[in-house]
């Protein structure tokens, strides 16, 4: 406990004024959570955008092409054609239709014509040769009978190889952004780890640093009030000549650590009202329990409870009171009044913690909490 003296009492200038309760107010706060995060690019915590390629990592696409006689319209060779061409002739040699014999037809894809294309074979049988993509022809014979020219045509289908897509080719891949691509740049998003942009909106009555400054505050009015409040309640006891319960509040202070200063001028009050030393008195503390303030405090019309401590020092004594009658009502009911308002302020600050200890701050922290509830304990112990 802080020991304040009298001397600090009479010189500060202490307002104690009764506290109405503290307001409830609603508004955004940190108090009340995050509605909205900031938004930012980070690559760590929202992720990255990998560059786009075509690799393993992707989806498949398709299979590459190339050339395989297992793929559909391939040609395994080996088929023969064996025709007899008749030449007809109009002209020179430059000009020349050839034709099957009979009616035979050639498998593939090209007829013999192809084959053979407009030029004319050497005219030695069997050193003519015709090659193509799908054939592999020679001339076995050859008549000339004037104009007309007849050959035997001999032809074996060569294999071919079509073009598919197969596996064994080559794999082509759908593009995509995948990790083994490499970082591109970072994504952007809201993260409960970045600051809050936005606070809910809840109710409260202070916020934490509020709270520090009431309880800094409160201590500071409470080293003032505890020593003043004893002070108050003596002269209370000593206008209504209430010894036994003046004795029990001298007692209360006489070993009380802190206190030397209270415990003097209590016993100095003691002795300007009842007129002899508080260890002279025949009253005892347990005797206090017959003693009590009165409910009211009147005279004639007036009635204190109708008054406030500014408001009694103005009072005028009406015409027709008797000013004996006057004084005693006045000077009682400032007492009693200027009682009640130091023990007023006990009340608001204990109504004030109550109401803290409840809301947003003290049930999300334990230290403010424990803070408060030992600020609580001093009030009540203060008051007593």
């Amino acid at each position: 406990m802080l020991r304040v003296s009298l001397c600090t009492i009479l010189l500060a200038t202490v307002s104690t004024s009764a506290l109405a309760a503290l307001n409830l107010r609603t508004e955004r706060n940190a108090l009340c959570g995050v509605e909205l995060y900031e938004e930012r690019y980070d690559g760590d915590v929202c992720g990255w955008v990998y560059y786009e390629k075509q690799t393993n990592a992707c989806e498949l696409d398709r299979y590459e092409e190339g050339a395989d006689l297992s793929c559909p319209g391939s040609d395994l060779g080996g088929r023969k054609i064996t025709a007899e061409l008749t030449k007809q002739a109009s002209g020179g040699w430059s000009i020349a239709w050839w034709s099957l014999k009979g009616g035979s037809t050639v498998q593939g894809s090209e007829d013999i014509q192809k084959i053979l294309g407009n030029t004319l074979p050497d005219l030695n049988p069997g050193n003519d040769k015709r090659e193509t993509a799908f054939w592999s022809c020679k001339f076995s014979y050859v008549n000339t009978m004037g104009s007309s020219w007849y050959g035997g045509l001999s032809c074996t289908a060569k294999p071919f190889a079509a073009t598919c897509a197969m596996e064994k080719f080559g794999k082509v891949y759908k593009p995509c952004r995948a990790e083994s691509h490499g970082k591109e740049s970072p994504k952007k998003c809201r993260s409960e780890e970045f600051d809050a942009e936005l606070h809910n909106s809840c109710s409260f009555y202070k916020t934490p640093e509020e709270i520090d400054a009431f309880i800094d505050a409160t201590y500071g009015s409470l080293a003032i009030n505890s020593v003043s409040l004893p002070s108050k309640q003596a002269d209370l006891y000593g206008s209504f000549r209430q010894e036994a319960s003046f004795i029990c509040l001298i007692e209360k202070y006489k070993d009380l650590e802190g206190y030397d200063d209270v415990f003097n001028d209590l016993v100095v009050k003691f002795k300007n009202a009842f007129s002899y030393d508080y260890a002279e008195s025949s009253r005892t503390c347990a005797e206090s329990a017959n003693e009590a303030v009165p409910p009211k405090i009147t005279a004639g019309d007036l009635d204190c409870k109708t008054y406030t401590v500014q408001t009694i020092k103005t009072l005028t004594k009406p015409e027709s009171m008797n000013p004996a009658v006057f004084n005693r009502f006045k000077s009682t009911c400032s007492v009693k009044l200027a009682y009640d308002f130091a023990v007023s302020w006990f009340d608001d600050k204990l109504v004030e913690i109550n109401q803290l200890l409840g809301d947003v701050v003290a049930k999300e922290d334990a230290e403010r909490k424990q803070y408060l509830d030992g600020l609580k304990q001093s009030v009540l112990e203060s008051k007593q």
